[in-house]
């Protein structure tokens, strides 16, 4: 679980990283930050820019990034070989080859590339989610064609396996596409197993703010569990 990168982490990125290098951001007004619009800058550019300190919703990768399915927007190895390259590779060869692809810089507790532990729960292991049930369309529970259930458990990272803090919980119904968000066939909410070990059922109606922190390790927030 974790959102889309803010351009902010960028700064803390190390490795040889080409200032010609470009990179595909979010870009959402302050005055209207649904409006979004995805833009490819070069890399000085988004990280020496005024983007970064003064566009405080923009987010690393397109603007569909974080609202389809994961598997469109991440980088694949082909070969064992291409796979062993990219996890030596630094953040800033990770950022030249794939906007989308910086497993490090990614904030939530389980992750493409994982190396979490419990001492980078900074904002605690009884506050931050661990796993959560997922939303799926009712017509699809038994047919595999759900694009946030098309994938086996073991795939790994993938919208089969993966939810985001930044899209409202929902209730299970027909029709309906959302491989980003958490969700369940209760009417009461949906069941969360939060990082101290603790089950809790979460309502759908959670303020998006707080569902947002929860599903963070490090955001720094005070906020209640509904």
């Amino acid at each position: 679980m974790g959102n889309c990168p803010p351009l902010s982490v960028l700064r803390k990125v190390t490795g040889p990283v080409s200032n010609g290098t470009k990179l595909t951001i979010s870009h959402a007004p302050p005055g209207n930050p649904n409006n979004c619009q995805s833009l490819n800058l070069p890399y000085n550019a988004v990280v020496n820019g005024h983007l970064t300190a003064n566009h405080p919703f923009d987010r690393l990768g397109p603007c569909s990034g974080c609202s389809g399915a994961v598997d469109a927007s991440i980088y694949s190895p082909t070969s064992l070989t291409d796979g062993d390259a990219w996890r030596k590779a630094t953040l800033g060869q990770k950022l030249a080859l794939s906007d989308m692809g910086v497993p490090d810089l990614q904030d939530g507790f389980v992750h493409r590339m994982s190396r979490v532990t419990s001492a980078h729960i900074l904002d605690g292991l009884s506050m931050t989610y661990l796993a959560g049930e997922k939303f799926m369309a009712t017509d699809r529970y038994r047919t595999g064609t759900d694009a946030g259930d098309s994938a086996v458990l073991f795939a790994g990272y993938s919208s089969s396996n993966t939810r985001f803090g930044l899209e409202a919980p929902r209730q299970d119904e027909r029709n309906v596409t959302a491989p980003t968000a958490f969700g369940g066939p209760h009417r009461a909410g949906f069941t969360v197993a939060f990082g101290d070990g603790s089950v809790r059922t979460i309502p759908y109606e959670i303020n998006p703010a707080v569902h947002k922190s929860l599903s963070a390790r490090a955001d720094g927030a005070v906020v209640t569990i509904p």
